[in-house]
C-alpha cells in the first residue's frame, strides 16, 4: 500500500462556539459581581432602617438560581449563534497522520495517534465527513466507514484542487525580529497564503542566532497548525535562517519577481505585478524581502538591486517589522485576485 503524509480536517467548527461561550461566562461573572453588590446594599439599608437582619439565606438561594438561569440562557444563545455561523454540528478536529491505501481506489485508512484522537476523543461516527489533503494542494472528501482498535477507515471520493491555495507562490524572506514577532509573521502569513518562510540576519538585526534548530522545529509546527486551522492545501515550511544578507541575494535567482521592501520608497507594487510573468508558465513565484527592527543598510539595498530585486515602498508611514511583511503579502494577494 502507498503511504502518504496527510492533513485532515473533520468538517465541524467549534472555535466560534468557544469564543462566544467564553464571552457568555464573562458576562455572567460581571452580572454576578453587580448583583452581589446590589444585595449587600439592600441588606445594609434594611439593617440601618429597621435594625433587623434581612434573611440572607433566602436571598442567596434566589440569587444562585437566577445566576444559573442567566448562564443557561447565555449558553443556549451562544450555541445557537455558533450553529448558524458554522452550519454544521459542534465539534472540531485538525490532525496529521499516516494514511494507508491508495486514494485513487476510493478507500483509505488512518492509523496512529490521530486515528485515536478522531475516534476516541472527538468521538467521530460512521458517516461523518472528513476532508483529506495529500499536501500537494489536492483535497479528497471522505466518509468514515469503520473503526478499528487504532484505525479509522474511509471511503474516498475523487480528488479536486484545493480552493484555499492562491494562484501565486509566495516566499517571505523576513529579517529576523526579536521576541516572538517571527511567530506572528509565520502564523498570519500562512493564513494569507504564503508557501515558504526564510528568516535571515542582516546588519541592523537586533536578534542574534541562538538555538536555531530548536526554534525552527517550533516555527514549522506553528506553520503546520496554522495551515490546518485555515484549511490550506499544502504544508508551508520555515527554513533555517540565512546568516547574512549576502546569502539572501544569492538565493534570489529562482524567483520570477523579487520585491525588496525599502523605507526609501520604490516602484509601484501594482505595476511590478502586472509586468511579471511566470518562467514555467504556471504559478508566478514571488519573493518578498522585509527587514528587521533596524531596517536595511544602504549597501544592502544596493546588493538587492544588483541581484535583480525590485525595490518597492510601503506608503508614507513607517511600518513595524512584524506589520510590513503581512501588509505586503495582503497587497500581493489582493492585486493578484486571491482575496476576492
Amino acid at each position: 500500500m502507498e503511504k502518504k503524509e496527510i492533513v485532515s480536517q473533520l468538517c465541524y467548527d467549534k472555535s466560534t462556539y468557544r469564543q462566544i461561550a467564553l464571552n457568555s461566562y464573562f458576562v455572567t461573572y460581571i452580572f454576578y459581581v453587580l448583583f452581589f453588590f446590589l444585595l449587600e446594599g439592600m441588606s445594609l439599608y434594611y439593617y440601618l432602617r429597621y435594625r433587623q437582619v434581612l434573611p440572607l439565606v433566602v436571598l442567596a438561594s434566589a440569587f444562585v438560581a437566577l445566576v444559573l438561569c442567566v448562564n443557561f440562557l447565555l449558553e443556549r444563545h451562544a450555541a445557537s449563534v455558533s450553529y448558524r455561523r458554522a452550519g454544521i454540528a459542534i465539534g472540531e478536529v485538525n490532525y496529521d497522520g499516516t494514511l494507508s491505501g491508495d486514494l485513487s481506489d476510493g478507500t483509505a485508512v488512518l492509523r496512529g495517534a490521530d486515528a485515536h484522537h478522531l475516534s476516541r476523543v472527538m468521538r467521530g461516527k460512521l458517516g461523518d465527513t472528513v476532508i483529506l489533503c495529500d499536501g500537494s494542494a489536492v483535497e479528497y472528501t471522505a466518509t468514515i466507514t469503520g473503526f478499528g482498535d487504532e484505525t479509522v477507515e474511509f471511503s474516498v471520493e475523487p480528488g479536486y484542487p484545493s480552493a484555499a491555495e492562491p494562484t501565486v507562490d509566495v516566499t517571505l524572506l523576513v529579517g529576523y525580529p526579536k521576541q516572538d514577532k517571527l511567530e506572528q509573521v509565520i502564523r498570519h502569513g500562512v493564513e494569507l497564503g504564503c508557501d515558504h518562510f526564510i528568516p535571515f540576519f542582516s546588519r541592523y538585526c537586533v536578534a542574534a542566532p541562538k538555538k536555531e534548530e530548536q526554534k525552527n522545529e517550533r516555527y514549522n509546527r506553528i506553520a503546520f497548525e496554522a495551515a490546518k486551522q485555515c484549511g490550506r492545501g499544502i504544508l508551508p515550511d520555515v527554513a533555517l535562517p540565512l546568516p547574512n544578507f549576502g546569502a539572501v541575494c544569492r538565493s534570489l535567482d529562482q524567483y520570477d519577481l523579487v520585491l525588496f521592501c525599502y523605507e526609501c520608497g520604490g516602484a509601484p507594487l501594482r505595476q511590478l505585478l502586472a509586468e511579471a510573468t511566470p518562467a514555467d508558465g504556471e504559478k508566478l513565484k514571488i519573493a518578498i524581502i522585509t527587514g528587521a527592527e533596524g531596517g536595511f543598510a544602504a549597501e544592502e539595498a544596493e546588493m538587492a538591486a544588483k541581484a535583480g530585486a525590485k525595490t518597492v515602498g510601503l506608503g508614507p508611514r513607517i511600518l513595524r517589522c512584524e506589520t510590513a511583511p503581512l501588509a505586503v503579502v495582503s497587497a500581493v494577494m489582493t492585486l493578484t485576485g486571491n482575496l476576492e
